[in-house]
């Protein structure tokens, strides 16, 4: 693990590490983060298998795997609307879910209010705490009741604000979350968790290294599928 290669004070002791352990062809390849694509590529012209790993900005590089986002919004949305609820909201961090809008809702047959799709900046995801008790601030017959928390850092705070406003999870209103697997938080509250599995990521990344150290055909674009806890 490469871990801080972009770190200012320790990133060129790192990269140069990196570098010699690659031309001294002690690496069979490499699995790379978004952040550090444009900087692997400058350290060493030694060709070496590499895959790229966890966002869509990874479509302009090949092979990648990728999560499946809209179908981690489609089956969640679905959820909701198989449970028989009507009015969901959302929150989820600014840099993900771009295109979540009315069509995500459509298709799962749910109605679609924008003022219900909220998001927060990645270093403040405490604000939730405030948005939660603001989307919850109407009648009893005109709040939503579903809330998909669409980050799993989100959930801690989500949660809390949910509890402090006295709803009941499960009569009042269903949550689902989000969950890396298989790493899963407890839950503070009955909530269905979503998400994707690392073991999924991390087979199919070694099985495209393996692919081009073997001169195989390789997969220029795969996505991790997002599965429910039931079938984890």
């Amino acid at each position: 693990l490469y871990l801080g290669l972009l770190d200012v004070r320790d990133g060129m002791g790192i990269c140069q590490k990196l570098k010699d352990e690659i031309e001294s062809h002690r690496l069979a390849g490499l699995i790379m983060t978004p952040e550090t694509f444009e900087t692997i590529h400058e350290l060493t012209d030694v060709n070496i298998p590499k895959v790229y790993i966890n966002s869509h900005i990874s479509q302009n590089y090949h092979p990648s795997v990728v999560d499946d986002t809209q179908c981690f919004v489609d089956r969640s949305l679905k959820w909701f609307a198989d449970h028989g609820r009507k009015r969901v909201a959302v929150v989820h961090m600014s840099d993900t879910y771009d295109g979540l809008g009315e069509a995500d809702f459509v298709r799962a047959g749910l109605p679609f209010h924008s003022q219900w799709i909220q998001q927060v900046g990645r270093n403040a995801p405490e604000v939730v705490k405030n948005l939660v008790p603001l989307l919850m601030d109407y009648p009893d017959d005109q709040r939503p009741d579903g809330l998909l928390i669409a980050d799993d850092n989100l959930v801690e705070y989500a949660a809390s604000a949910v509890i402090a406003m006295g709803l009941r999870v499960g009569k009042d209103l269903d949550i689902v979350a989000h969950c890396n697997w298989p790493w899963a938080v407890p839950n503070i509250i009955p909530m269905q968790r979503i998400g994707f599995h690392a073991g999924n990521m991390l087979e199919r990344c070694i099985e495209q290294i393996d692919n081009q150290r073997s001169n195989k055909p390789i997969i220029p674009f795969q996505e991790i599928p997002a599965l429910f806890e039931n079938e984890v």
